[in-house]
């Protein structure tokens, strides 16, 4: 599949289910759609077999500039290129994502740091990621993996989310966000297990693995290994 370049306008997947998606780039943006900038709402993505690019991977769009409503993965995939990787989105890029769910397992099998890897978005830089879940598991060999985002950067918020999945990375590794920087978390909470491989500064957390910011009215009943 060629991912959709930009969405700007608004596109409604019914519900309909997209099945053996199939994305492996040598550069850009892997999904669906490599860029949003408008509107997604209710795309399910039932299968994939591949999903791999050079900047951001995700199974909806690469880039979300814009807004994505109600989507659901559920595919399995294993991403050893691109810079983030998430079950909706690679990136959101100062957008909104919500009412999303990832039941699939996510794994990134390279070593080297990556800039996140979540069961909704890979890595959110600014925007709002709010009322979203995700079942299914997260690996990552190297770092920042998250149930919901594996990195917030500055001025990013997560709200009202949780996670009930397996969640595992060298360091970083978190229930809802893996690392969070001057970014919020809001209302939300963890029930699954959250894995550390390496010992130290940076490790794992049943809400976030490696946290700067503000953390409210959050709980955490899972397990926690490190």
């Amino acid at each position: 599949w060629t991912p959709i370049s930009k969405l700007e306008g608004i596109y409604d997947g019914g519900n309909f289910t997209v099945a053996r998606l199939r994305v492996s780039l040598g550069n850009g943006n892997a999904g669906l759609f490599a860029a949003n900038g408008g509107t997604i709402r209710n795309v399910v993505i039932a299968s994939a077999s591949a999903l791999r690019g050079q900047w951001h991977a995700g199974m909806v769009c690469g880039e979300n500039t814009g807004t994505i409503e109600r989507c659901t993965n559920r595919a399995s995939v294993t991403d050893g290129g691109s810079n983030t990787l998430g079950g909706i989105c690679g990136y959101n890029n100062n957008g909104t994502i919500s009412e999303c769910l990832n039941t699939g397992t996510l794994t990134i099998d390279a070593t080297v740091p990556s800039d996140g890897t979540g069961g909704i978005v890979g890595y959110c830089g600014k925007g709002t990621i709010t009322g979203c879940g995700n079942t299914g598991t997260v690996t990552v060999e190297g770092s920042q993996a998250g149930g919901i985002c594996g990195q917030l950067n500055a001025g990013a918020t997560i709200s009202s989310c949780y996670n009930a999945g397996k969640v595992g990375a060298k360091w970083n590794s978190g229930g809802i966000a893996g690392q969070s920087t001057d970014a919020e978390i809001i209302a939300c909470h963890n029930d699954g297990l959250i894995e550390s491989q390496t010992s130290g500064w940076a490790g794992a957390g049943g809400i976030c693995g490696f946290h700067k910011g503000t953390i409210t009215a959050c709980y955490h009943i899972g397990q926690v290994t490190g």
